[in-house]
């Protein structure tokens, strides 16, 4: 499995998760909503891929930066 086969499954998983464990109260906007759900699965992905690929501290940090910028590159930009 690549990196990218398991940050798809990751965030497939993970949203779907997240949507059934909190129930839509109606009290916060959906921009809000989204950017929860977008930094718990990147930190679901980040800790498991960090797992699965053995990563020394060094290794983890490097890789952390490169998906953030990554993450920060392939997101939606915000509608006005």
């Amino acid at each position: 499995m690549t990196v990218k086969q398991l940050w798809l499954a990751l965030l497939v998983c993970g949203t779907a998760r997240l949507a059934a464990q909190q129930p839509d109260s109606g009290m916060q906007d959906d921009s809000t909503r989204l950017e929860t759900l977008r930094q718990e699965v990147q930190q679901r992905y980040s800790a498991r891929a960090h797992e699965m690929l053995g990563l020394t501290p060094a290794q983890a940090a490097k890789f952390d930066s490169t998906q953030e910028r990554a993450w920060n590159r392939t997101s939606l930009p915000e509608q006005e």
